[in-house]
Parts: structure tokens; C-alpha cells; sequence
């Protein structure tokens, strides 16, 4: 069965954005680590030379003339843009089965969906065709499929990836952020997208984007809310191996808080 991660691709252009890479780094001189690194963008976002079409038929007429700005900031590292994503329908909808472009797939049993709406980065993340790719998150559209294809995904804080650039789908709670393979690779990615921009004033008066002590073992100090009636929720197996992560996680400092959501 296809994959169908992606749905746009510019072979020309991805030959020549290698090309330059691999000079830098033979001449000592690469933009960033992420120079020459694979980056798959779900086609919400804009990105120059290819049309948006938001996974349906009626949008997309003309290719972007301008990069969102968290393309920009990839490109301006020298990351190896690969293409357009596929993805849910207009973003509405978990599975990622969609009826224009076909299903993505999932890499680990083509048999099975990727969850969406962010579909295509999941898949084409979890078949290697990069470390790390770019979604986008209403209603759990990165973390879905990345929890489906055992990748890591992040929805960032609001207003902390400026959205300049994707479609206005639901501005109040769909934020940009990575799908990686690893935490380490979704933490570089977020530290290159982040940030303030001018041309997203919610993104404004932030506090500067840190790494700081992102990887360290003790998680004294970090709090988890869960709404038990929720979190139980689920298959008992799934609700055990969650209970045995946050029980891990306990055990390196965190703090269990109950949460009520009205």
C-alpha cells in the first residue's frame, strides 16, 4: 500500500537545496545543525513555490509567493524542505483519511491510519524521512498521529510559534509545532520555530525561548494535571501503560495534581 505522506513534491528544488547544503558543509560554513536536514511541512502552512491547499480541492489554486514564518526560519537554517504533508481534510477530523488525496498510512502497519489531522508529517516522520517535520494542532492534530506512529509531537504554548502564514483555521487553538522522532529532535525544532515575530502580535512579549535544563533526569518542580474520569477513559491496556509512564515519571520528582475540566 502507498504511504501518501506527502501530496506535493519539487524534485528540482529539493536536488538544488541539497546541493547547497553539501557545498556548506564541505565548506565549513553550515547555516545551523539543522542544514541539510529533512523537513517535511503539513500543507497548511505556506511555503514558497507550492500552492496550500489545506488537504481539500477547492484551495491551493496558485503556489505561496512567500514562506510562513516558521518555514522562513527552517529555510534560513538550511533546512531541507521536502515537500507538502498530507493531512485531514481542512484539518476537521483524527484519523487522517482523506478522500482527495488518499489516506496516509501508517509506516509501522500500513494496514492502520496515522490519526490527524497532521497525517503525512507523522507518517513520512515515522518512515525516516526526516527527524523532525512541521504540523499543526486544534484539537490534538499533532499529538494524535504522532502518538499513533510512535513519534513525539508537540503543541506548543499559545503564542509561542508565530502562526503567520498557516490558514486560518481556528486561530484560538490551533498552534504550528514539530513532530520528531526523539524529544531531543522536537526540542531543536521548537527552539529554531519559536520566538517572537512581528507579524503575529500574540506571539509578542513572550518570554524568550530557552532550553534550559530540558533534559535533566529530575523532574522536581513540573506538575501533571489529569482528569481521571477522562484518562480511564480507554482500553485497560492503554490505561495501564499511561499509568506506568506517569508512575515513572513521579518517580524522577514530578508532582500529581487532579484536575477538574467542567
Amino acid at each position: 500500500r502507498p504511504l501518501r505522506a506527502f501530496i506535493a513534491q519539487d524534485a528540482a528544488d529539493i536536488r538544488e537545496q541539497a546541493k547547497e547544503s553539501a557545498a556548506r558543509w564541505r565548506a565549513g560554513t553550515p547555516l545551523s545543525p539543522f542544514d541539510g536536514v529533512p523537513v517535511p511541512v503539513k500543507d497548511e502552512v505556506w511555503m514558497r513555490g507550492y500552492p496550500t491547499t489545506g488537504g481539500t480541492t477547492f484551495m491551493g489554486g496558485a503556489a505561496a509567493k512567500e514562506d510562513a514564518t516558521i518555514v522562513g526560519r527552517l529555510r534560513a537554517a538550511g533546512a531541507l524542505l521536502v515537500g507538502k504533508a498530507n493531512m485531514h481534510e481542512f484539518g476537521l477530523g483524527v484519523t487522517g483519511i482523506n478522500p482527495h488525496f488518499g489516506p496516509a498510512r501508517n509506516p509501522y502497519d500500513p494496514s492502520r491510519i496515522t490519526g490527524g489531522s497532521s497525517s503525512g508529517t507523522a507518517a513520512a516522520v515515522g518512515a525516516g524521512f526526516g527527524p523532525v517535520g512541521i504540523g499543526a494542532d486544534g484539537g490534538g492534530s499533532i499529538r494524535i498521529p504522532a502518538g499513533l506512529c510512535g513519534m513525539v509531537g508537540l503543541k506548543p504554548t499559545y503564542g509561542r510559534v508565530s502562526e503567520h502564514g498557516a490558514l486560518d483555521i481556528c486561530w484560538s487553538v490551533a498552534h504550528l509545532g514539530p513532530i520528531g522522532a526523539t524529544a531531543a529532535d522536537v526540542a531543536a525544532c521548537y527552539a529554531l520555530i519559536a520566538g517572537e515575530d512581528e507579524h503575529d502580535r500574540n506571539t509578542l512579549c513572550r518570554p524568550r525561548v530557552s532550553l534550559k535544563d530540558y533534559a535533566k533526569d529530575d523532574l522536581t518542580g513540573v506538575r501533571i494535571g489529569i482528569h481521571t474520569a477522562w484518562f480511564e477513559d480507554a482500553d485497560p491496556d492503554v490505561v495501564a501503560g499511561c499509568r506506568t509512564l506517569v508512575d515513572q515519571l513521579c518517580a524522577a520528582g514530578a508532582e500529581l495534581c487532579e484536575v477538574d475540566v467542567p
